[in-house]
């Protein structure tokens, strides 16, 4: 009986001496096992890491946002760029505003008022440089015409460049004026005048009011519908 008792003991513990590596084994198996949920965790830990790189790229974004100073710098060299396309304009219509002068070529409007004498240099009209006042100048005397008809065509004359010509005023015109003489004006300044009345473009009541350049010279009046001689004007601008 203890024989059989001593038996079984020895069976068992060579059993236990050959389970226990075995065991041994199994747990270092297990061991193994969790360490890659270990570094499945680290492997979190870096995915974060990550996440926190992406979320750096905000900076990216801010970068981006430079932009905006790249679209405020355009709009201020646009906007300067318009200026001076706007001051060329500017120079443009500056150029139109001397072409409206009145003149269609030819003629000079070169005039300071306040000197002496005429500017004799055009043979269409002579300047007097004291007014600055242009006086038509012609080849023959003048067709007789009624004030009405004279001042339509001193507006529609066309004469040394200009074509802003009108009828003189009294004072415009009594300013050539030489009386005591036939005809009453300096003839070596003013050839090809007529000895007699020029309408002026003013009137007296019913009348018109007339320069006598026959003899007497001064302020007349006529009817205005009676033909008289008439001799256009214009103004340096």
């Amino acid at each position: 009986m203890k024989k059989s008792v001593l038996s079984r003991l020895t069976l068992l513990s060579s059993l236990f001496v050959l389970a226990l590596p075995l065991a041994c084994s199994a747990a270092g198996d297990d061991l193994e096992e969790d360490e890659p949920k270990g570094a499945t965790g680290d492997g979190d830990s870096t995915t974060g890491s990550g996440g926190s790189g992406a979320g750096a790229g905000d900076a990216v974004g801010t970068e981006s946002g430079g932009g905006t100073s790249t679209g405020a710098g355009g709009m201020n060299e646009s906007g300067t760029g318009g200026a001076a396309i706007g001051t060329g304009g500017s120079d443009g219509t500056g150029g139109g505003a001397a072409a409206t002068g009145g003149s269609t070529g030819g003629g000079t409007d070169d005039c300071t008022p306040g000197a002496a004498g005429y500017d004799t240099s055009n043979a269409d009209y002579v300047i007097d440089t004291a007014s600055c006042i242009f006086y038509q100048i012609v080849a023959t005397p003048v067709q007789k015409l009624s004030q009405a008809d004279a001042i339509t065509a001193c507006e529609a004359l066309s004469l040394g460049g200009f074509d802003d010509w009108k009828m003189p005023t009294f004072d415009e015109l009594v300013a050539i004026n030489v009386p005591k003489q036939q005809p009453a004006v300096d003839t070596a300044i003013f050839p090809n005048t007529d000895p007699s009345y020029y309408f002026t473009s003013e009137k007296s009541g019913s009348k018109a009011v007339v320069v006598d350049f026959n003899w007497n010279g001064g302020k007349f009046e006529a009817g205005p519908d009676g033909g008289q001689a008439y001799r256009c004007v214009r103004k340096s601008l």
